[in-house]
């Protein structure tokens, strides 16, 4: 199935578990966000998509059990998030972005 979801997309995985597509967005003027995809029966047509970051993001990977996502944008900020009962995506409300600053965010710096 071919779908244009007009986002530039730099990481993708997908989570078994919820049967969810998930996809991480780095357009640069925009906030870096996620966006989920129902996979089950067949990929859907619709999806979520939702801002956590002030950059694009860069990394992403999912608990063992699938229901953690960890994202990492280019400023070095981790975000934290869960998928809920229901099969679905949604940020921990203690992770938002307020004032172009993540709040409640562990900030890594990687030093060589």
């Amino acid at each position: 199935k071919e779908m244009n979801i007009n986002y530039f997309i730099t990481n993708m995985l997908i989570n078994e578990s919820k049967k969810l597509l998930v996809l991480g967005t780095s357009d640069h003027d925009m906030p870096g966000s996620v966006i989920t995809l129902n996979i089950y029966p067949s990929l859907q047509s619709s999806y979520d998509y939702t801002p956590i970051h002030t950059g694009p993001i860069t990394a992403m990977c999912l608990s063992h059990d699938g229901n953690v996502l960890y994202t990492g944008d280019q400023y070095g900020c981790l975000c934290i998030s869960e998928f809920d009962n229901n099969q679905s995506y949604s940020v921990d409300k203690t992770s938002t972005i307020i004032n172009n600053k993540p709040e409640n965010l562990l900030l890594l710096e990687f030093n060589d």
